[in-house]
């Protein structure tokens, strides 16, 4: 990573239940540390992300692809980075919705992938250039190709078994010599994942387990958080966007709250104060005055943040009736919550867009079950939902290790439009 004067970061992705995870992680003794993993509804954000200095980098979720295929559709995004050998891509329809939410703060867009290339570099001693990250999450390995300290690539594999690793690390490298015969396939492999999950002696180099702080240990969110918080803006990752105008800001915006508060604290003070202290202070009222005025006249930037600033306010008045308008996504993920019958657990939830329509959307719900009937009550419930259209079973197979557990994958159509 390229040197950094900051002593504190923050690092924000969506996980699969649509919460905000945000981690803060602070440099002690020249290495970064979490120091506290926070989660969120995404239309709550909390005022210390909105109206206070820090700023924050968010990860995208996204899909990689090859440079060569086909640019993205409109509903779609790229992230920039020509030099990549696979290119991130993701939904402009999230990335405008996460841009402004946190935008006031906002450093920049990563995908959320990141965290392949930047805690191996972040917490290894000694590091490699090139490597091969492996992370096992719920349904897939997850396998990151590192060229020279920048994240060129990133595959999603199936079955999600310690047992299919090997396999998967083989399919990569003849992959990268078809597409890439000039650039070796690294063979330092890092791990993310626990010892017991990954099977040292059927992999052609033994990997190197990665040390996580005791935070992010079986926590995907907080784990993706962190490295997003890690990669910044320097080069590690492509940008799907990069610092939003409001943020170079955030300073000077922190500024005006402390002030106005601290005069709305003291005008009572001042009130009961004897008459000395009151003429002090209408002296010194007097000279800030003069000294505002001038800076005022002479910053039009300044001049525009107190408009911003304004306007800040009268949307605060409106926060409750704006969430209160709950769109049919919101309404979908809270019938989910309360609808899910016991027994049934969903382990992700995909979308793809139909053609160039706006208003609907296909969603795939994967998960697994201890009894059929929850399965099917599921797809009942789902069709009494008047936004959820075309619900099906697209597979349902016992799971190799767990007979007792059936996962299954359903497909539906959500309607966008709201209330």
């Amino acid at each position: 990573m390229k040197p950094t004067s900051k002593t504190r970061i923050q690092g924000v992705v969506q996980d699969i239940d649509g919460h905000y995870v945000v981690v803060r992680l602070e440099k002690t003794d020249e290495q970064w540390r979490p120091t506290k993993v926070t989660r969120f509804e995404t239309r709550d954000v909390p005022p210390r992300i909105t109206i206070l200095r820090h700023g924050v980098h968010f990860g995208l979720s996204s899909r990689w692809r090859p440079t060569e295929d086909e640019e993205c559709p409109p509903e779609l995004v790229d992230a920039k980075n020509p030099d990549s050998v696979h290119v991130p891509c993701g939904a402009k329809g999230e990335l405008d919705t996460h841009v402004a939410s946190l935008g006031h703060n906002l450093l920049g867009v990563v995908p959320e992938d990141a965290y392949l290339v930047s805690l191996p570099l972040a917490l290894v001693e000694g590091v490699a250039d090139s490597f091969v990250t492996v992370h096992l999450e719920e349904a897939y390995w997850k396998i990151g190709i590192v060229i020279d300290k920048k994240l060129t690539a990133s595959l999603r594999l199936s079955p999600a078994t310690p047992d299919a690793l090997s396999g998967h690390l083989a399919r990569v490298e003849r992959y990268w010599a078809l597409k890439r015969p000039r650039i070796p396939f690294p063979s330092v492999v890092y791990s993310l994942s626990e010892r017991g999950t990954v099977p040292v002696e059927a992999l052609r180099s033994t990997p190197v387990f990665v040390s996580l702080p005791d935070q992010l240990i079986a926590d995907n969110g907080a784990l993706k958080a962190a490295g997003v918080a890690l990669s910044g803006t320097n080069g590690m990752v492509p940008l799907f966007s990069g610092p939003t105008p409001a943020s170079s800001f955030r300073k000077a915006r922190t500024g005006l709250y402390v002030t106005a508060l601290t005069l709305v604290i003291l005008g009572p003070l001042v009130a009961l104060a004897p008459r000395g202290l009151g003429a002090w202070y209408e002296h010194r009222k007097s000279v800030s005055q003069d000294e505002y005025r001038q800076v005022m006249a002479g910053n039009q930037q300044i001049r525009e943040l107190m408009t911003e600033t304004n306007r800040l306010a009268k949307t605060a008045l409106r926060l409750e009736e704006t969430f209160s308008r709950r769109t049919s996504w919101g309404r979908f993920l809270d019938a989910l919550g309360r609808e899910r019958p016991k027994g049934l657990y969903l382990g992700r939830m995909d979308t793809r867009p139909i053609g160039k329509r706006t208003d609907v959307i296909r969603v795939a719900l994967a998960g697994s079950s201890t009894k059929t009937t929850a399965v099917t009550t599921f797809i009942a419930k789902l069709q009494d939902m008047p936004f959820v259209s075309n619900v099906k079973l697209s597979s349902m197979e016992r799971d190799k290790k767990r007979s007792a557990v059936s996962n299954f994958k359903i497909l539906c159509t959500l309607t966008l439009s709201t209330d």
